[in-house]
């Protein structure tokens, strides 16, 4: 991860037609401030999928994301809200591993599994360092992350191809690859997206990254090593059981 470099720069216009429309997150983090408090600090806010409406229950949010074409789009979608909206809302550009901000929260967050961005341990442990120093004392840090699915990591190789509808009659093509390093417990992925318009005019969008597995194991550790000691793990947004079936990891760690 290149804190110089925007690696959603060609991915970021077309972003929120895959992600835009989940919603099962959602709940979870606004309750998390209905318990804990704002203002909240999203890590990696990406463009506003869960700020947006954090600000519109009534939360302060700050939202920090080190991809610039990302925040563009959060910026554009929310100069459609309302003006209580808006100004519940700052927008910081700055990386999660080294951000220095002159406030602390009661909410620290970091959504969508979006530390697989971190690819080393040290890149995880010093955002996980920056989130404990910038919590209140008691404050919660929460996030969410996949769990590998070993079938695929074992295979080194998984091979994606769909096309989806969206509701204005555009057809999405997407292929996707994604080859597993099993040394280094890396993930290369590239994406092809091709948008096709009612008209049949198109347009091709590449996205090419890097990503990291983590186990519940380095995650609870590197925690403990940033200064958390009260952690928890559930396997969903209802705080179940955590299980490997699952396919999601949820930590809540407090200050």
């Amino acid at each position: 991860m290149n804190s110089e470099s925007d690696e959603y720069e060609d991915f970021a216009e077309i972003y929120d037609v895959f992600y835009g429309t989940l919603r099962d997150d959602i709940d979870f983090y606004c309750g998390l401030a209905e318990k804990y408090g704002d203002p909240v600090l999203e890590l990696g806010c990406g463009t506003g999928r869960i700020s947006i409406p954090l600000a519109r229950r009534g939360y302060r949010v700050v939202g920090l994301d080190a991809s610039k074409s990302m925040l563009e789009i959060f910026k554009k979608k929310l100069e459609k809200e309302p003006n209580e909206v808006r100004k519940r809302i700052e927008i910081i550009h700055a990386d999660m591993r080294d951000f220095s901000l002159d406030k602390k929260f009661p909410l620290i967050i970091i959504p969508f599994s979006s530390i697989v961005h971190l690819t080393s341990l040290n890149d995880s442990l010093k955002a996980f360092t920056n989130a404990y120093n910038h919590l209140i004392k008691g404050g919660v840090f929460a996030f969410d992350v996949f769990i590998p699915k070993y079938e695929y990591i074992t295979k080194r190789r998984r091979i994606e191809f769909y096309t989806r509808d969206t509701d204005e009659g555009k057809r999405l093509i997407l292929w996707e690859r994604a080859e597993y390093d099993l040394t280094n417990q890396l993930i290369h992925v590239d994406r092809l997206v091709e948008i096709v318009h009612p008209d049949n005019e198109s347009k091709r969008y590449f996205w090419k990254t890097t990503l990291r597995w983590y186990t519940k194991s380095e995650l609870e550790l590197l925690l403990k090593l940033a200064g958390f000691n009260n952690i928890k793990v559930y396997g969903d947004f209802n705080l179940g059981e955590y299980r490997y079936e699952k396919g999601k990891m949820v930590f809540i760690a407090m200050k």
